[in-house]
């Protein structure tokens, strides 16, 4: 999912911007209502669940479908740039989405004027004249987007401004120092690029090593000091869903080292760009049809043909070529000729669950903050989450009430059977509110602030960026393309980033391209 910067120092114009930015607007009368109560938000499992068990209903009589260049399969980031880049090449598209609404998990909700993200939060700001500044430009959410200040954490119950100056443990203020200054240079000199170049200024010997090594036992060689290593392991829950010793610290780095950098944030998250992207669509030549589950996909009469259930219907449609920007352990259940080779090393990668928690309050923190992680011991399978965002810190005109959105990384298979436990909801929602005590009355909060919480559930999205995984071209081996079809999403590398989803959709443009000519 994300990349959360809590190593980024907070300059003083930073403090005047968050302390102060825009003005409230006063609500009248009882807190509005609550559309999501009690309701599931989030992936939605039912179809993929048919899929998998193999519980769908007939094909015979598929519905033919207007043909067009390029299938998509798969309506989230990578699919929706894959679209739109063939859309500017002058080819007609449709995109086929399992779920709702388009975007995949960066979506959104909205109480009381307030939107909220229940996926994705932010992503890092393009460098300079590249391809991805160029998209951000185009679609029109550079000018939208703000710089989010960072540094805080809460320790003993309280909000603490930058742990990387040795607030929280004075003892090793010198060592979180000097990590601070290391992972500022590794980010500027030498950054741990993904896929892998010999332009980033690592040695492919370098690369290999690093990435065959677990995240905490670089912690360890670095002598990262408790505090330090309590945050990197809260880190790699909610942004790998696995814990520091399931994840390369090649990757790890590519993370970290990236918050050096500017991390920008929309209203509603990621979702801000997942609406652009399908606004930014021609309509004659990008057709979107979400609720439509592709179940079968084959190379057929020197095309691709897709044969998918819209309401329970089955649907045909053609094209000259496919590109299936979903994840990859889908790929082997709906294109029979995959080989059974690359079906294999499928099995290799493994995928954690997330939850994300949106905290209703009646009135705003005495102080605001954009995205702290708490130091408190936490245990995996029962904790409530490891780090808080204010949703609505980006936003000009604020009301006087807020959205606080927990994130909790699930780092154990068992995390996705568990948001689909009957009685969950409830159990899930009393851990985010025994951890939220802890807190509130440093904000100047009370429990009775708390109107309500709403719960989204995410059980794949997050593939494990495992040591070695890289260095052993696991995910490349698996996404060479097929003939006529080509394959993107996030997980093209394993790393679960907006930035690499729109990489992988990128070069799969390109390959279905040389197919085109």
């Amino acid at each position: 999912m994300d990349r959360r910067e809590f190593i980024r120092l907070v300059t003083l114009a930073g403090v005047a911007w968050k302390m102060g930015a825009g003005r409230n607007l006063a609500f009248a009368g009882d807190p509005p209502a609550n559309p999501f109560a009690g309701k599931w938000t989030g992936e939605e499992f039912e179809a993929g669940h048919a899929l998998r068990d193999e519980k769908l209903p007939s094909l015979d009589g598929a519905q033919g479908m207007p043909a067009c260049d390029v299938l998509v399969v798969g309506g989230g980031i990578s699919g929706l740039v894959a679209a739109r880049s063939l859309m500017k090449a002058g080819r007609s598209v449709r995109v086929l989405e399992q779920a709702s609404v388009a975007g995949g998990n960066a979506r959104s909700e909205e109480w009381g004027g307030i939107a909220y993200a229940t996926g994705a939060a932010y992503f890092c700001a393009p460098e300079e004249g590249s391809p991805l500044e160029t998209l951000y430009k185009e679609i029109g959410v550079l000018e939208r987007a703000k710089k989010v200040p960072k540094g805080e954490v809460f320790h003993d119950g309280k909000l603490v401004d930058d742990i990387w100056a040795g607030t929280t443990d004075p003892k090793n203020a010198d060592r979180a120092k000097a990590i601070r200054e290391d992972w500022k240079k590794i980010f500027d000199d030498r950054y741990p690029a993904v896929p892998w170049t010999e332009e980033s200024g690592w040695t492919k010997e370098e690369f290999e090593a690093a990435d065959r090594k677990s995240f905490a036992d670089y912690l360890d060689e670095i002598k990262a000091p408790p505090h330090i290593r309590t945050l990197c392991e809260y880190y790699c829950w909610s942004s790998f869903g696995g814990k520091a010793s399931e994840i390369s610290s090649y990757a790890g780095l590519n993370f970290i080292t990236a918050e050096f950098g500017d991390i920008l944030a929309l209203p509603g998250g990621n979702a801000a760009i997942a609406k652009a992207l399908v606004a930014s669509f021609d309509a004659k030549l990008v057709t979107v049809d979400t609720g439509t589950l592709a179940v079968r996909v084959e190379e057929a009469g020197g095309g691709v043909t897709v044969m998918a259930l819209t309401g329970g219907k089955p649907r045909a449609y053609a094209a000259k070529a496919a590109i299936l920007a979903v994840p990859r352990f889908v790929i082997p259940r709906i294109v029979p000729a995959f080989p059974k080779e690359r079906a294999k090393l499928v099995k290799k990668v493994k995928y954690n669950a997330y939850l994300v928690a949106n905290v209703l309050l009646t009135k705003r923190p005495s102080h605001e903050w954009y995205d702290a992680y708490t130091l408190d011991t936490l245990d995996p399978q029962k904790c409530g989450w490891t780090d808080l965002i204010v949703a609505d810190f980006v936003v000009e005109k604020k009301t006087d009430r807020c959205v606080l959105t927990a994130y909790r990384g699930l780092p154990y298979p068992e995390g996705r059977d568990e948001l689909l436990t009957e009685g969950s909801y409830a159990t899930l929602k009393a851990a985010v509110m025994k951890d939220l005590e802890k807190v509130l009355p440093g904000l100047g909060l009370k429990k009775e602030d708390v109107a309500d919480i709403n719960l989204s559930r995410w059980g794949h999205p997050l593939v494990q960026a495992r040591p070695g995984q890289l260095a052993d071209r696991l995910m490349e081996q698996i996404s060479e393309p097929l003939g006529r079809i080509a394959f993107a999403h996030q997980d093209r590398w394993g790393i679960p980033a907006i930035e690499n989803a729109i990489e992988a959709a990128n070069l799969a443009v390109e390959e279905v391209e040389d197919v085109l000519k």
